[in-house]
């Protein structure tokens, strides 16, 4: 059993440790995919005596579902995460749009009166 506990540990240990979906999806996949930890453990139930089995069995169902548990819990934790703070770019470059800000100039219109024109900018960058 104590080698279930470690196994328990460890596995809630990188579960916890995962920052994305695709790492919550590899430790899903370690741990309970084909060749998974506890999937390799099961296999290993067919040649136990058949009350070594069934506790055997029932611990790691239990360990199963535990870690089938903490997985949606981080997926969750990790979807709303992501939900508030959607990616973005890199801000350490120049934005590609330009905002719409008008441009003053002033002219001399040759008889002493000063005349203000307003250019409108366009919202597209000019390459």
């Amino acid at each position: 059993m104590s080698d279930l506990t470690t196994l328990e540990s460890e596995i809630l240990a990188q579960v916890a440790a995962a920052a994305d979906e695709g790492a919550i999806e590899a430790v899903r996949v370690s741990a309970l995919g084909k060749k998974g930890a506890i999937s390799e453990r099961m296999a290993t139930l067919g040649k136990m005596a058949p009350e070594e089995r069934k506790t055997a069995g029932a611990a790691l169902n239990v360990l199963k579902d535990k870690v089938s548990e903490a997985l949606a819990a981080r997926k969750s934790v990790v979807a709303d995460a992501e939900s508030l703070h959607p990616a973005r770019g890199d801000v350490s470059l120049p934005s590609r749009t330009l905002l719409s800000v008008p441009r003053i100039a002033q002219t001399d219109s040759g008889h002493g009166r000063r005349i203000l024109v307003v250019f409108s900018q366009s919202s597209r960058v000019n390459n």
